[in-house]
């Protein structure tokens, strides 16, 4: 192949497509799914970084993507006079309140 044809191939080449980032949603603006291809059902265009994201705590309203509230909520275990029974050693076991143990409750 001569130059001359490499360049003509290259000029001939059909224009490239910008890609769709599609966020599939229900008829509540729940997400459904992130996809970039055609698939039937209510869609809106998104950026790259939200369909990186995938974020499914989101919601579509009037074709806009809005962030849900987040929650504060942040527990922790700690020792406590109540509560459940665990092996002084090991909190993943459980044990019974005649063996020696640790009661450990939600903060």
């Amino acid at each position: 192949m001569t130059p001359e044809e490499f360049f003509a191939v290259l000029e001939n080449l059909p224009p490239v497509q910008e890609p769709v980032y599609r966020l599939y949603h229900d008829d509540q603006g729940q997400v459904m799914f992130y996809s970039m291809e055609d698939v039937p059902g209510q869609w809106i265009a998104v950026d790259a970084v939200s369909f990186a994201q995938a974020r499914h705590d989101v919601r579509v309203v009037n074709g806009c993507v809005i962030d849900l509230p987040k929650k504060a909520m942040i527990t922790k275990l700690r020792p406590s006079d109540s509560g459940t029974c665990c092996d002084p050693r090991d909190i993943c076991l459980v044990v019974t309140p005649n063996q020696p143990h640790v009661r450990w409750s939600i903060d």
